[in-house]
């Protein structure tokens, strides 16, 4: 639930800052492999992102 909670909050637009891109959540969440986030969860939630890298804003394609 982690993981998804800061792919959701790296990839939304916020009062401070714009959103950002799904390559680069996902290549944020992988530096945090081992620190902040499970390895292993990290191989899961990596197979899982291929699925909805083309999705827009909002779940949208």
């Amino acid at each position: 639930m982690t993981v998804a909670d800061s792919y959701d909050a790296i990839t939304s637009k916020r009062p401070y800052r714009g959103e950002e891109s799904h390559h680069f959540a996902v290549k944020e969440i992988i530096r945090c492999s081992g620190s902040q986030f499970d390895p292993e969860v990290i191989q899961h939630f990596i197979e899982v992102a291929k699925t909805f890298s083309g999705l827009g804003p909002g779940g949208t394609p």
